[in-house]
């Protein structure tokens, strides 16, 4: 187990420079699907360190949080494993897609 310091800022180098580096690549391509994708994994993180920062208090005592984090993370941001913004494979866009943009969509004039 490495030391919490250690864990903390090895973590934060993980979840920030490589996901920076590609979404920045992803906004120089005409590609849409990596937009997608990243802008998915920066509303997880997001959403993540919110209810990180709400429960630090139990997550304190968590054993390994910081390196069960960083193995979520790393998961996520894999291009094998392509969570963020693909969608569960073989499943139509209208189904991954939130409810209120839908909404909105038809909306439109």
């Amino acid at each position: 187990m490495l030391s919490l310091g250690l864990s903390y800022y090895a973590c934060l180098l993980i979840e920030l420079i490589y996901p920076t580096f590609a979404s920045l690549k992803a906004i120089q391509s005409s590609d849409r699907l990596d937009d997608t994708q990243w802008l998915t994994y920066w509303v997880v993180y997001a959403v993540l360190s919110t209810a990180q920062s709400l429960a630090s208090v139990f997550l304190a005592w968590v054993p390994l949080y910081w390196e069960m984090k960083c193995c979520l993370i790393l998961w996520m941001i894999a291009p094998q494993t392509q969570v963020c913004g693909r969608g569960p494979r073989g499943a139509p866009p209208a189904m991954h897609t939130p409810r209120v943009v839908r909404q909105q969509a038809t909306r439109l004039p």
